[in-house]
């Protein structure tokens, strides 16, 4: 028959049980506290937990899972590819526009390699960027070495005759606007059909090219096509150099048509704010040289106005803008006694003309000399 254990003798016991038992716990909370160490430390060391932890996901399977496309290394593409993209930025850089079309049609339209969107642009600056020299190095050329060493200096002085003849050689080979033209809308012949979009700066090319062959009409269409489409933001050189052209052809209602046209661009900031594409003095100088050449006094007067509120110190050329008005016949004004050719004289460009911002500037007074006309009979 089992006795009963005493009270006192009943809390040894326990108090023996929690001496043994703490050492245990404190052992495996010790034991747990190492192990989550060690699993955080593998985890940072491990290339795949990096890689999960940038950007990919696990599905259901437990396999990672990319959750953007891994961009194509330079050295994972074609080197005809490469080819034709270095060749092409390095003939932008010298304005060689032989050598890129050689390498266009060889590469690409021959043996079907396939062209970036990148390179079309720069063809299509460059068939227009050599015309009268106007552009200068192109976005993506290769720039030149800063500094030369003595071994490359004197290989230079070496090869300088042989380098003179092929310089010679490419300075004879030249294409006249005709040519640039037919061949830069082949380029956006081929990229229509490949469905690639163009860009503001390819269609200004465009524009600057059939104004220097005098397209104007044209012109102004590809300026509409630039205005619809999705992907290209218009930019003031976009509207200049058709204002340019309307006025190199004493068109005044082109050049205000084309102003007015600029006016109603509809561009907004990320704040949501509209931004004007404003006009310039270059573009204040054209008119104003046109308004003389033909004598439109309101238009003038209007331009004049504008370039006194918007331009503090006016340029050379400016200035000799308005001297031409003030020397020219038309800042005479005689009163005619025929009041049909009155009339007729009042038309101005800005009368067929809606749509041009509205002129805040006040008035710089007359620019006319108002004298009486006289008859043989008058004294």
């Amino acid at each position: 028959m089992n006795q009963p254990i005493p009270l006192h003798d009943e809390l040894k016991v326990v108090e023996k049980s929690k001496d043994t038992s703490e050492p245990e716990a404190r052992s495996s909370t010790a034991q747990m506290t190492v192990d989550t160490k060690t699993l955080e430390r593998n985890k940072r060391k491990s290339p795949s937990s990096r890689s999960v932890s940038q950007g990919q996901t696990l599905n259901q399977n437990g396999q990672k899972s990319n959750q953007k496309a891994k961009k194509i290394k330079t050295k994972h593409l074609d080197p005809k590819i490469l080819a034709l993209r270095r060749t092409i930025q390095t003939s932008c850089g010298s304005n060689d526009l032989h050598t890129a079309i050689t390498s266009y049609d060889e590469l690409h339209v021959q043996q079907q390699v396939k062209m970036e969107a990148q390179s079309f642009y720069n063809l299509l600056n460059l068939c227009e960027g050599s015309i009268g020299g106007e552009r200068g190095v192109h976005i993506g050329t290769p720039k030149p070495p800063s500094s030369t060493s003595a071994a490359e200096v004197g290989s230079s002085e070496k090869n300088h005759e042989v380098e003179e003849h092929t310089m010679t050689e490419k300075e004879i080979i030249n294409y006249d606007p005709a040519q640039r033209k037919e061949f830069a809308f082949q380029i956006k012949q081929e990229m229509h059909k490949l469905q690639i979009p163009l860009n503001e700066t390819a269609y200004t090319a465009l524009i600057r090219i059939l104004c220097r062959t005098n397209d104007l009409n044209e012109a102004e269409n590809i300026l509409t096509q630039a205005e619809g489409t999705q992907q290209c933001k218009p930019k003031l050189r976009m509207y200049s150099c058709l204002i340019d052209g309307f006025c190199n052809k004493n068109n005044l209602n082109g050049a205000l048509r084309t102003w007015a046209r600029m006016n109603a661009v509809e561009r907004k900031d990320k704040q949501g704010k509209r931004l004007l594409v404003e006009m310039t003095e270059r573009e204040y100088c054209s008119i104003m040289k046109c308004a003389a050449r033909v004598g439109d006094k309101d238009v003038m007067e209007r331009v004049l106005s504008e370039v006194a509120e918007d331009i503090l110190v006016p340029s050379l050329e400016t200035n000799a803008a308005i001297t031409q008005w003030f020397q020219s016949k038309y800042a005479i004004a005689t009163s005619p006694l025929d009041k049909n050719e009155s009339s007729k004289s009042s038309i101005s460009a800005l009368d067929h003309i809606a749509g041009l911002p509205q002129c805040h500037a006040p008035s710089m007074g007359p620019i006319q000399y108002h004298c009486k006309s006289f008859t043989n009979g008058d004294n």
